[in-house]
């Protein structure tokens, strides 16, 4: 519609190329709004193939369903962007080993032994994924390859040896009963993940391994916001993001190529900040919404 505001959906944080899409947009006098933010390639993109919104991409991120539109469309051109890889200046190796140890590498709960995940845990993790039921929100049920899912499944298949992936261990028995996730992503968030064997669930298991991990994220690092999302018809993942004490942010409703049953009630976003979680946990409420 003429004159109406440019629908965008849009990395959450800061970005190069955010910026620089607004700026062009803003400079020439163009009306927008942002409908739709996401920590993630994943998230905007679905949100463009749905028809819902635009969203600036590098030209990498071309799939099939997407097309670049420009002047002809009433669009500026967006500037060239040049990007370098950097990383953080390493400490000795004495030094990164006992960080590692103290922040990182273990930690336990009331019932539970955490560890970074090995290459010895690799038939525990292969053989969480042989279980349909396990896998039902994620794929449908269908067991995953030995080697891990392929690119762009949109779920985490570890393998051991990654370095924020940490295998979960019932205490007294030494049984393995799988693993819980936390993902660095832009500007200090942090992408919770954990999946349990089935035998594992209903015992408040899950809960008790996150409300871990997000306090030691929120203790001993710089997370700003710890996020999670699930199929809205996921009601036990739900329960447990809400028990850890995640805030229900947005409902979105992604175009997918092969939606599972229940996909067409959407995927739902909960998140929490230092300060929330200081707040509540004296008194974690539930089924909590945060207008945004």
């Amino acid at each position: 519609m003429p004159g109406a505001a440019l629908p965008l959906a849009l990395y959450r944080e800061r970005s190069v190329g955010r910026e620089a899409a607004l700026a062009a947009l803003n400079d020439n006098d163009l009306t927008w709004e942002i409908i739709y933010t996401c920590p993630s390639l994943t998230g905007v993109r679905p949100a463009a193939l749905a028809g819902l919104a635009i969203t600036p991409l590098p030209a990498s991120a071309l799939i099939a369903g997407l097309r670049i539109l420009g002047v002809e469309e009433g669009l500026p051109p967006l500037p060239d962007l040049e990007f370098a890889i950097y990383e953080e200046a390493r400490p000795d190796e004495a030094e990164a080993g006992t960080t590692r140890e103290t922040m990182r590498a273990s930690f336990e709960t009331a019932r539970l032994s955490l560890s970074l995940v090995r290459e010895t845990d690799r038939e525990s993790l292969v053989a969480l994924e042989r279980d349909p039921e396990v896998m039902r929100f994620l794929n449908g049920g269908r067991p995953t390859p030995d080697d891990g899912a392929e690119e762009g499944a949109g779920f985490l298949t570890p393998r051991g040896g990654e370095d924020d992936v940490w295998a979960a261990v019932e205490t007294r028995s030494g049984a393995f009963v799988g693993w819980f996730s936390l993902r660095r992503g832009r500007e200090g968030v942090g992408e919770l993940g954990y999946r349990l064997r089935r035998d594992a669930w209903g015992r408040g298991l899950a809960s008790e391994g996150a409300i871990a991990l997000v306090a030691m994220a929120f203790a001993d690092n710089d997370f700003r916001r710890i996020v999670a999302t699930t199929m809205a018809v996921n009601s036990a993942s739900r329960r447990v993001m809400e028990k850890t004490g995640l805030i229900h942010v947005r409902t979105v409703y992604p175009h997918w190529r092969d939606p599972l049953p229940g996909s067409e009630l959407g995927e739902v976003e909960y998140e929490i900040a230092p300060d929330e979680w200081e707040a509540e946990r004296s008194d974690p409420p539930q089924h909590r919404t945060r207008c945004v």
